[in-house]
């Protein structure tokens, strides 16, 4: 069981705090779904890490968002 200080009040984990699990669950499968159809229809690699990395990007934006909102934008960058 996951320390309850790492999680807020709906239980996302830390990185991705605010996320619905549901929409941590569509990423994932967004991104599992790029990489295979990449593969199957011969894409390049880098065709296939940038759709893999493509559904994440909002995530992440919306985190490094609220980061910056929260604290600045010099925690975001020198956090440990």
């Amino acid at each position: 069981m996951m320390d309850p200080a790492l999680h807020d009040l709906r239980g996302s984990p830390e990185p991705f705090i605010g996320v619905s699990p549901g929409e941590l669950r569509r990423s994932g499968l967004i991104c599992a779904g790029a990489v295979a159809l990449g593969g199957m229809a011969g894409w390049p690699l880098w065709g296939i890490g940038a759709a893999a990395l493509l559904p994440w990007t909002p995530l992440l934006t919306l985190s490094t968002a609220r980061i910056y909102r929260s604290s600045g934008w010099p925690s975001s960058t020198y956090s440990s």
